[in-house]
């Protein structure tokens, strides 16, 4: 018996669990097979500006709701199993529905889903439908996506719905044009996600390395928009090279505001660059900067990257983050071939040159022992053995200057 009940609550806790740790979930709907482009952009331009939920009183009852159709669903089957088991004690301890509503989540994620016929005819059709719909997918709500011609223009209409219908954008513009709608859009896509109450920034002409502090905390954000409750807000950017910006500003309700974060350099020191191997070639973030055996940056602008190559040699690249190194030096390795083939038969020639180096040193020896034996006397014998000798020197050197180079 105790084992049952134990079953349900953790099938119970992990559906009701589950759904609180979920996001808003929202599809995107075209109406239309020409409308899916639009839906595209509603799309794009939702996951920057409409991934943030503020829940009012509708939507909380709504999130209320669907956890606890989805606990009661749990409930019901539980019961029914215990029923088919005739286990009567389980069912008697089990006791009646209980259920406490999870935390509204706060992030919302987006589904687009492609044109379909006879699901636009649907959500066309009744309020009743589109809850069906809803609950079918498990949304917690639509937006519907329209192009209306006109003649040489589009109407553009874009529709949330949840409890009720909610038109975000219903715009005329010329027929295709529908970048003219891209900041009406995401001030619409704001409200709908913040029901208006939020606002956001949009840090603009700031370095690449930047870090940026809102209210003290530093922020992670790709795009560098942040969505933010309305109100006053610190702004602290730091970056290498540049002279640190704080600025104070108002996040108003429902309105995108453009912070341009433009940062004045500061003062560097040079940066000196030596090669220990001779004049190599180099280049700076990219940029040539010609050979030679030193290299310096008047006016570096950190983070920067110093690359250098030589014939020979493996490329060296060095990273500089932040100043404070006024001068370095750097070393290169012999490069190693990469190519398999290559490599082989460099090592098939190696190893004849070798073969070959011993056999003549070999026969040179044997003119030296011939030379000696008793008995041995003939005038054109010295001359051999003098060539042999020499023709072994030569090729030894030979060998040497091969064996330096072996493996570069």
């Amino acid at each position: 018996m105790v084992r049952p009940l134990c079953l349900f609550a953790l099938i119970l806790t992990m559906t009701v669990g589950s759904l609180g740790a979920e996001e808003w979930r929202v599809a995107i709907v075209p109406l239309s097979r020409r409308s899916e482009q639009l839906a595209s952009l509603v799309s794009e331009r939702a996951e920057l500006f409409g991934t943030h939920l503020v829940g009012a009183e509708g939507r909380q009852r709504q999130w209320a709701e669907r956890a606890e159709d989805t606990a009661r669903q749990a409930y019901e089957l539980e019961r029914a199993r215990l029923f088919k088991s005739a286990d009567s004690k389980a069912l008697k301890t089990m006791g009646e529905f209980v259920f406490e509503a999870p935390t509204l989540p706060t992030a919302i994620s987006y589904t687009t889903v492609g044109y379909n016929r006879a699901l636009a005819q649907v959500l066309e059709s009744t309020d009743a439908a589109q809850r069906w719909y809803r609950g079918r997918e498990g949304l917690d709500g639509i937006i519907t996506v329209e192009i209306v011609e006109l003649g040489s223009f589009d109407r553009l209409i874009v529709t949330a719905i949840e409890d009720t219908p909610s038109l975000l954008i219903d715009h005329l513009v010329q027929h295709g044009s529908f970048h003219q709608i891209g900041e009406e859009l995401d001030r619409a896509l704001l409200s709908y996600s913040t029901q208006g109450e939020w606002g956001a920034l949009v840090i603009e002409g700031a370095p690449p390395s930047v870090e940026i502090h809102l209210d003290g905390a530093l922020q992670q954000s790709r795009t560098r928009i942040f969505v933010l409750p309305a109100g006053q807000v610190e702004l602290s950017l730091t970056s290498p090279s540049y002279e640190p910006l704080v600025r104070s500003l108002t996040v108003k309700r429902g309105a995108i505001t453009n912070v341009d974060a433009t940062m004045a350099a500061s003062d560097q020191k040079p940066v000196a660059i030596q090669s220990t191997i001779g004049a190599v070639h180099w280049f700076v973030d990219g940029i040539d900067r010609g050979t030679s055996l030193s290299l310096s940056v008047a006016k570096p602008t950190y983070p920067f990257t110093v690359l250098a190559t030589k014939e020979g040699f493996a490329d060296r690249l060095i990273a500089l983050p932040r100043g404070g190194v006024p001068e370095l030096s750097i070393t290169m390795e012999g490069a190693v071939s990469r190519d398999k083939a290559l490599l082989l038969r460099e090592q098939e020639d190696f190893y004849k040159a070798l073969r070959k180096t011993i056999l003549l040193f070999g026969a040179y020896v044997a003119t030296l022992a011939i030379g000696e034996s008793v008995g041995f006397e003939s005038t054109v014998w010295p001359p051999v053995q003098v060539a042999s000798g020499a023709f072994a020197m030569v090729n030894l050197l030979g060998f040497v200057a091969q064996l330096a180079t072996y493996g570069r």
